[in-house]
């Protein structure tokens, strides 16, 4: 358990907890230590607020851990979760990396990426898509060319080559 910088009173633990020293009434000086009772986000990450000045900060959980274990957040990175994903707030589980990290390969590792079928305005498949390769890898055997299966399966010609290509429906 550490100190969190910036607000006395307040601990972070590696399991990714927060607690506080409750204060005994106005002059009693300080009591047990509390654990905090995060809520969650809009998108689901646990906060909390912790107390400065009289004043509530409103603070995400994983935050307040990575930067009371590993240090401040260094210049264009973020806070990564691991395959354990954003509940679990334990120092094993996270790291600092870029956004292109969090977003980019974390997301395909969590299934929480929106590609493909997930897409919101997906017009197709997966099943299409292996449908499509298959037609198309058949070319030269008499398969159909990107232009025809734009057609057959009403999509762009676009669409079909990153399918083909494994850019899409992966």
């Amino acid at each position: 358990m550490r100190a969190i910088s910036g607000f006395p009173g307040y601990f972070a633990t590696e399991g990714g907890n927060i607690y506080s020293i409750k204060r005994r009434g106005r002059h009693g000086g300080y009591g047990p230590l509390h654990k905090l009772v995060p809520t969650r986000d809009r998108e689901g990450y646990l906060i909390v607020n912790l107390y400065r000045g009289g004043k509530p900060h409103l603070r995400m959980v994983h935050r307040l851990v990575l930067e009371t274990f590993i240090g401040p957040r260094p210049l264009g990175m973020e806070c990564c979760h691991g395959p354990s994903g954003k509940l679990d707030n334990s120092i094993g589980n996270l790291v600092w990396g870029t956004r292109s990290k969090n977003y980019g390969e974390d997301r395909v590792r969590d299934g929480t990426h929106c590609r493909g079928e997930r897409h919101p305005f997906a017009k197709l498949n997966s099943l299409q898509a292996r449908v499509i390769r298959r037609a198309y890898s058949k070319r030269g055997g008499g398969g159909l060319s990107g232009p025809a299966l734009a057609r057959v399966f009403l999509v762009s010609h676009s669409t079909i080559g990153r399918i083909i290509r494994m850019e899409s429906y992966v």
